[in-house]
């Protein structure tokens, strides 16, 4: 399509394109643009009114549109062919058997993480835990000073109840970590590192060496006991979908990173 805008009768400057490939119904440029399409025929022009982007944002103007060319998209076949050259499987069957089981895992690793956060609210919400007030003070106090809000009380009490959340769910967490004597292996933690330094869009020995110069690795092995321990008391209890479906436990978890690598 080629376009042209104008405001009060002249072209806007930056105005004219010329050759652009536009996918009607997308609605990704100016509005009114995907209902002037419909129904054009190529070589035909049709002017409509809008609000103008660019140097003249905000105002209204003239936009005219005129179809030059018409191009269908055309899905190739769901055959074998396809499926070689779409994925590393040699059939559309095997590449469909494992579309399904990664969607399935997928699905179960989302319910799994909905079912932790449940239960951790379940537990904050019926737990008494006291934490210290002098704590939560200085945390709140330390984040507002980053961001340069020290005065503003509305977002101080924001963050005040953030904060006072997070350290009741650590306290809570690392008093069962101390009953079930939670142990986090070598393996494990290496496991968990890959998974948050890619999260980063860093190498493992970066990430590695970051926290070992920030003083961070006792805090990342007690973030994984956290976990492990909310994993534990999460065995124990039976998790149901929204139809009441009880959800299979062993499908919660991820693949090992170099499992997944390897795919």
């Amino acid at each position: 399509i080629d376009l042209v805008a104008k405001l009060d009768g002249k072209e806007v400057e930056g105005g004219t394109a010329n050759g652009i490939s536009y996918e009607v119904g997308s609605n990704r440029m100016i509005d009114g643009l995907d209902a002037a399409l419909e129904g054009m025929k190529v070589g035909e022009s049709k002017t409509f009114n809008t609000q103008l982007v660019g140097m003249k944002e905000g105002d209204t103007g003239e936009v005219t549109v005129t179809l030059q060319a018409v191009k269908k998209r055309e899905l190739p076949d769901l055959n074998d062919e396809f499926a070689k050259l779409a994925s590393e499987f040699e059939t559309l069957d095997e590449l469909k058997s494992d579309s399904r089981e990664r969607l399935s895992r997928l699905k179960a690793m989302e319910q799994g993480a909905q079912a932790r956060d449940n239960l951790l609210k379940h537990l904050l919400d019926t737990v008494e835990i006291l934490v210290p007030e002098q704590l939560v003070k200085d945390e709140v106090d330390d984040h507002l000073e980053k961001e340069n809000r020290l005065e503003d009380e509305t977002h101080r009490k924001e963050v005040t109840d953030e904060v006072t959340r997070s350290v009741r769910a650590d306290f809570l967490l690392d008093s069962i970590v101390k009953a079930e004597e939670v142990q986090v292996t070598e393996a494990e933690l290496t496991e968990y590192l890959i998974r948050t330094a890619a999260r980063y869009g860093m190498s493992p020995d970066q990430f590695a060496q970051q926290l070992s110069q920030a003083g961070q690795i006792a805090a990342l092995m007690a973030e994984v006991a956290r976990t492990k321990a909310l994993a534990v008391v999460l065995e124990r209890v039976k998790i149901k979908d929204a139809s009441g479906r009880e959800v299979d436990l062993s499908k919660l978890a991820p693949k090992p990173a170099a499992e997944e690598k390897s795919e």
